[in-house]
């Protein structure tokens, strides 16, 4: 049975075979968001004994607990002279608690950059003042040219979902001519250039500055 506790950091020790680093800006921004709110999700331990059956070595009594998932979070919660860790305790063995360590830190999968893009223009959208890239870069795994990109497909994105006006859609035209004229218009299309509709526009706006000039 999981059950969800505070536990004193000096009980908790890293599994040594833990094989996730975070590098050290990544590290600043998760302990600079804990300095911050306070916030973090639950560290996963399991209680562990030494191989002789003796409680873990540790300086203080009592049950000692080994993480499976937040090994930065607690080094982060160290630093910052806190005392307690809120932890999920699970049971698990040996076996386990080694799958538990080698797939906890590798199956959150990727954003989506489209979504993660809406994310930081909503976040954006919250901030006042100025700076607001740089303050989103202290606290995101982004720095500011990151950041910076992911406004700008947030930008595009809400341009393309934008209502186009009647003035602005398509609409068919249909014309009949004799075949001999059909075949000078096709020639002369293909004289000034680009697709029918832009050829046929020049050749309108051709005409009109005739006539003014006229």
């Amino acid at each position: 049975m999981n059950e969800q506790r505070r536990i004193h950091v000096k009980r908790l020790v890293a599994h040594p075979l833990n094989s996730n680093v975070m590098c050290d800006e990544l590290f600043g921004k998760l302990k600079e968001r804990i300095n911050e709110t306070g916030n973090y999700p639950p560290v996963i331990v399991r209680r562990i004994e030494k191989r002789d059956g003796s409680i873990g070595k540790l300086d203080v009594a009592g049950q000692c607990y080994e993480i499976l998932d937040g090994h930065h979070r607690v080094r982060a919660i160290r630093e910052l002279d806190e005392r307690f860790v809120e932890c999920v305790v699970w049971d698990v063995d040996d076996e386990e608690a080694l799958q538990l360590l080698a797939t906890l830190n590798r199956l959150s999968g990727e954003d989506d950059v489209s979504k993660r893009a809406r994310l930081v223009r909503e976040l954006a959208s919250r901030m006042d003042g100025d700076g607001i890239r740089e303050r989103l870069a202290r606290i995101l795994p982004e720095d500011r040219e990151g950041i910076g990109k992911l406004l700008v497909v947030a930008e595009e994105r809400v341009k393309m979902r934008r209502p186009r006006v009647e003035s602005d859609l398509p609409v068919a035209v249909h014309f009949f001519l004799k075949n001999t004229d059909k075949k000078k218009l096709e020639a002369r299309l293909k004289e000034v250039g680009g697709t029918r509709e832009e050829a046929l526009m020049r050749l309108c706006e051709i005409s009109s500055r005739s006539v003014l000039d006229a």
